[in-house]
């Protein structure tokens, strides 16, 4: 890209782009739906999936925010076609990435939303999460209601719904995993 064509060649790729990352979304739900059934079964539960929806605009507004509207800014700020192109890949790369894994993440929450058999889920972090993602991943579980959460889990912890789980950052390589009634927290939780 160059200062005076940033935005048609954002014109000329961004269709190809949303299909990529819509193809890699829909993998990314099929191995979730996957995942979903295999985790119940082998904690003696039976889930049906609820597969989460694609949103090309929600795509499309971050892959602009991320691709030409970075890459001006770089350049606003740098004056650099180098720089601005380097952090233009970046956080496009970043967000491509997480909207490819909210086909999965997505699932999860519907699944977790809709099934009588799972009562909340936890985010469990990579072997190198950021502090943010740590510090959610301490946390624990997420419950449907503040009701299940006095029902599950450690008693000696009152825990609620917090949806703030909830939030991936571009990069993030978190995972939901379903938490199921009488199902204590890990070791690692705080």
């Amino acid at each position: 890209a160059q200062p005076a064509d940033v935005d048609a060649w954002w014109r000329r790729v961004v269709d190809d782009l949303v299909a990529l990352v819509a193809a890699a979304w829909r993998g990314s739900a099929v191995l979730a739906e996957r995942y979903l059934v295999e985790h119940a079964r082998i904690e003696g539960v039976a889930v049906t999936p609820t597969v989460a929806r694609w949103v090309t605009e929600r795509a499309l507004t971050s892959l602009r925010v991320t691709g030409p509207v970075s890459w001006k800014s770089s350049y606003k700020r740098t004056g650099s076609e180098a720089a601005a192109s380097r952090a233009m890949a970046e956080s496009l790369s970043g967000a491509a990435q997480r909207l490819a894994l909210s086909g999965a993440r997505d699932t999860v929450d519907a699944t977790v939303r809709r099934s009588r058999r799972i009562v909340g889920w936890r985010r469990v972090a990579d072997e190198d999460p950021c502090a943010f993602c740590a510090m959610l991943a301490s946390r624990g579980a997420v419950y449907k209601s503040r009701a299940v959460a006095l029902e599950v889990g450690r008693s000696d912890r009152i825990r609620g719904p917090r949806r703030a789980g909830q939030a991936y950052h571009d990069n993030d390589q978190c995972v939901a995993e379903p938490l199921y009634v009488g199902e204590d927290e890990p070791e690692w939780v705080d």
